[in-house]
Parts: structure tokens; C-alpha cells; sequence
């Protein structure tokens, strides 16, 4: 999003496009899948004999809130949609 803010009114169409496609391949791609691993760690936590099974729980709690969050955001985000057309 800073990405997109911060650059200029001027820029290329290039850069723009660049922007965009940088922000939906971090917010869109690798922050879902980098909280699923989180969560898919913390079950291996609470499964294997030798880990901490409160640092599993902990894990799998606050990934799922952080999927929660975005996804209330992007609820938000959606219903506002309208605003702008």
C-alpha cells in the first residue's frame, strides 16, 4: 500500500503497474501463505513429542487471528468499494 501512495502522480505507466502487481503478489500471495505455514507449524508443534506444545498453541492462535484481521479488512475494503465508482 506504501508503495502505491508514495509514488508519484507522474509516474510511468510502467511503475504503476509494477506498484500494483507488487502489492497484490505480497498482500494477495505470500502474507495467506506465510500465516497457513505459521498454522500448519503450530499443529507439528502440538503433534511432535520434543517441541513446546503452549509455543504451538500459541502459533496456531495467533495466525488464525492475523487471517481473521485480514479478512475483516478486506470485507471493509470491499464494502467501500462503491464509494469510489
Amino acid at each position: 500500500m506504501t508503495i502505491l501512495v508514495a509514488m508519484p502522480s507522474d509516474a510511468s505507466q510502467l511503475a504503476q503497474n509494477i506498484g500494483t502487481v507488487f502489492f497484490m503478489a505480497v498482500f494477495l500471495l505470500a502474507a495467506p501463505l506465510a500465516h497457513i505455514t505459521g498454522a500448519v507449524f503450530g499443529v507439528m508443534a502440538l503433534v511432535r513429542s520434543n517441541d513446546n506444545r503452549a509455543f504451538g498453541l500459541l502459533g496456531i492462535v495467533l495466525n488464525g487471528l492475523s487471517v481473521m484481521a485480514g479478512l475483516v479488512l478486506l470485507a471493509a475494503m470491499a464494502s467501500t468499494i462503491g464509494a469510489f465508482t
